[in-house]
């Protein structure tokens, strides 16, 4: 998001709370006939230009994804490519929050939507299949896992490998 609607980065965040609170608090049945709306909001605030809402909505999705549990396998992959944007944020902080969010977000949904998501952090891309929009526009393909390998903050790296470890020990299908 480049232009958020809202210009202030406080009341950005009073709102990024108030989202993590229904999310936490709300039985998911009471949610479900706004479940896209709920992720649309999650990812919109975990896109924002700003580290403290960025961080408030990872908790929203992380919230959101222990409430709403299997019942957002559809909704998994768009869940964790909204967290890219806090993986390359220039704060430690930031980072940490979009791979706590990651784990569970991993959790959400079946294993083939799990796989969707590393596929896109590791920049993987079958070479035989082209897109047409590649011919126009050059389209490049992040690594996030080199990025946080080698990352500079040793907080995040250790969070990071405990992360992936925990991913490899508990996901059902690995």
């Amino acid at each position: 998001m480049i232009d958020p609607p809202e210009g202030c980065e406080e009341v950005r965040a009073i709102i990024a709370e108030i989202v993590t609170i229904i999310a936490s608090s709300i039985h998911f049945e009471c949610l479900r006939p706004y479940v896209d709306q709920m992720v649309s909001i999650c990812r919109a605030l975990c896109m924002d230009p700003c580290g403290s809402v960025i961080i408030e909505g990872c908790a929203a999705i992380r919230e959101f994804a222990k409430t709403g549990g299997d019942q957002l396998l559809h909704f998994s992959e768009n869940m964790g490519r909204a967290l890219f944007t806090s993986f390359v944020h220039k704060h430690a902080k930031v980072r940490q929050a979009g791979l706590k969010s990651l784990y569970d977000v991993a959790f959400c949904g079946s294993y083939k939507f799990s796989y969707a998501i590393f596929e896109k952090m590791a920049g993987q891309r079958d070479p035989h299949i082209v897109p047409i929009k590649e011919f126009y526009e050059p389209v490049n393909a992040v690594n996030y896992f080199a990025m946080f390998v080698a990352d500079r903050s040793p907080q995040v790296r250790e969070h990071f490998y405990k992360t992936l470890g925990d991913l490899l020990l508990r996901l059902p299908d690995r």
